[in-house]
Parts: structure tokens; C-alpha cells; sequence
């Protein structure tokens, strides 16, 4: 592999803002411009008006496709030798990546060749994981199966939020790309294949695989409400009074020393004095609720809820959740 001159950086959202910048600070005179999308309507998660606003302050050509087709016009323009992209949605066509000489290089947040495909973050941590990471690899036709430059892990503590492992994932990231970014750049590096008999996929989550089963234990809820925790959309449940609306959970932990429970699953076993709600869960297990909100049936949409404390959602509501 020679030495690459002319990079396009496509990408969005945080991680994507912390890799362009680290690109920016080690490889000036090779950026050529950056490639985004207006992802505006994706909340906070959106990072959109500040690559702008970086882009405008070091004389950055910035590029914003409406779609697929004009990304790829964009592209082909430009002429890079390579596209390094983080948080990029678009599929690439075979032809586009085999018209960029040093081909397309991306990032995906597991350790490949382990949950390739959507949600590997959530799915490797359901399963169990103790170590999660991230794989800078080369882009193919083939869904994350290309040969990997680099990797980068990070342990997963017992009691943890995914904006926690989002956050010390992504300087994980950028720490390793200060680290490999010259020796890649200059053909220094050797990437591997991937061992497909440890491959693994996930299938794409929807707002409705959110919905809490209670009959699963309260470790296993526990897990779930954390690793869909803000910046996500949340673990989420209904009451039996007001099947209509949304309960967002943001906030739980397990329930160890109250002795044997008996009950429902989803049922309301007492609320305590610091406010927070105990939940009956499968296994005649506990689980402490201590952080909600509340929303209509068009939350996955707006993304709009109310914040109150547990108690004040009872008081309003139910004793049991579904």
C-alpha cells in the first residue's frame, strides 16, 4: 500500500466529529473536504451544526448530500484516494468503491468479526460481553466483511449506562487513530482478514423491540434499560390503566437484599421513600425504578417526553406495568 494524499472524510454524530477533528489535526494538508448529511432531525444525537461550523472555521470544503445519488456525484467529483467515513448510513455501490484507489475505510463498534450488521453495541452487550470494542476496517460489498486495519476495546463495568461506554469507546477510538493514523496514511500498516468462523450478525432494532418484558429476570431488565439508555431512545413499558401511553425508563438497578417477593410480573411492589419504585420481575426478582419520563404513542417520532420522578408516574397511573 503507497502513501495516501487526498482524503474525503464522510460521516456524522459524535464519534464522527471526534475522528474528523483528530484527522484534521494529524493530517491537514491531506483533508479534502468532509461529506455529511442534515441529520437535523435526530436530536441530540445530531451533530450536523457543528461539523458545519468546524469545517467553516479551518477552511474545510463541506458537502451535504440530500441523498445516495448526490453523495456519490459529490464523490466522484472530488476524485479522493480514500473515504474514511464514521457514521455514514448510505450503502456504498460496488462501482464507487472500486473507482476510489485506496477504497473506502470505515469504522463499526464491535470486534469483527463478531456482530457485524446493525446494533452490535446492544446486541454484544445482551450477550454477555465483558469487553466491547470498535474495528477500523476496509469496506466491501459484503456487509462488514472486509479486512481490518485496527481494533480498539474497552471493558464493560457491571453497572454501566451506554452513554458511559459510548463516551469511553469513542476517546478509546481516537486515542488508537493517533496512534495508527501516520503508520496508515503512509502504507506502514498490514491489514488482516477476518476469521469467518467466528462471524456473527445482528438484524436491525426497531422502537418496538424497546418494549420491557417483565417476565425476564430483573438483571436481565436491568442490562436491557442500561444499554438502551439516553442517547438512546430508552427501554420502555405501559400500564394497565393507560395502555395509551409511554413510560420511558432511563434509570434501574437490581433489588438484592429484600428477601422473597411474591407477585406479577410488572407489578408494583412498594414505592420507597426515596421516590424511586420497586418492580416485581420475572423469577420473583426486584428492580428499582429510578429515572422515567413520560410521552403519547408519538414518542418514537418526536422523540418529546416528560420528565417526573417514579412516584408521581404511580400516583397517576397504575400498579402494574405491561
Amino acid at each position: 500500500m503507497g502513501k495516501i494524499e487526498k482524503i474525503l472524510f464522510m460521516g456524522s454524530k459524535n464519534l464522527g466529529l471526534s475522528v474528523l477533528k483528530t484527522i484534521f489535526c494529524l493530517t491537514p494538508e491531506k483533508l479534502l473536504g468532509v461529506l455529511t448529511f442534515d441529520d437535523s432531525n435526530d436530536g441530540l444525537r445530531s451533530k450536523y451544526d457543528e461539523f458545519r461550523a468546524f469545517c467553516l472555521e479551518n477552511n474545510i470544503d463541506f458537502f451535504v448530500a440530500k441523498n445516495k445519488k448526490q453523495s456519490k456525484a459529490i464523490i466522484t467529483s472530488l476524485q479522493p484516494d480514500l473515504c474514511f467515513c464514521s457514521g455514514w448510513y448510505w450503502i456504498v455501490d460496488d462501482d464507487l468503491l472500486e473507482s476510489v484507489p485506496f477504497g473506502f475505510v470505515g469504522i463499526h463498534n464491535s470486534l469483527l468479526p463478531k456482530y457485524r450488521g446493525s446494533a452490535p453495541l446492544y446486541y454484544a452487550i445482551m450477550d454477555g460481553q465483558s469487553t466491547v470494542g470498535a474495528s477500523i476496517f476496509q469496506l466491501t460489498s459484503d456487509v462488514d466483511k472486509g479486512d481490518i486495519w485496527w481494533q480498539t476495546s474497552i471493558n464493560v463495568p457491571e453497572k454501566f449506562y451506554i452513554g458511559e461506554i459510548l463516551y469511553e469507546l469513542k476517546q478509546k477510538i481516537v486515542d488508537d487513530l493517533k496512534e495508527y493514523w501516520l503508520k496508515f496514511v503512509n502504507g506502514e500498516l498490514i491489514p488482516e482478514k477476518q476469521d469467518e468462523s467466528l462471524a456473527s450478525y445482528g438484524t436491525v432494532r426497531f422502537p418496538v423491540d424497546g418494549k420491557i418484558n417483565w417476565n425476564k429476570n430483573a438483571k436481565e431488565i436491568d442490562r436491557f434499560i442500561r444499554v438502551l439508555s439516553r442517547p438512546y431512545s430508552g427501554a420502555y413499558t405501559s400500564s394497565n390503566e393507560h395502555p395509551d401511553s409511554i413510560i420511558i425508563i432511563w434509570e434501574s438497578e437490581v433489588v438484592e437484599n429484600e428477601g422473597k417477593v411474591y407477585g406479577t410480573p410488572g407489578q408494583i411492589y412498594k414505592i420507597d421513600t426515596d421516590n424511586s419504585v420497586i418492580v416485581v420481575c420475572g423469577e420473583n426478582s426486584l428492580l428499582r425504578i429510578i429515572s422515567v419520563s413520560l410521552a403519547d404513542n408519538q414518542y418514537f417520532q418526536n422523540k418529546q417526553s416528560i420528565s417526573t420522578e417514579p412516584r408521581n408516574l404511580i400516583k397517576k397511573h397504575c400498579v402494574r406495568f405491561f
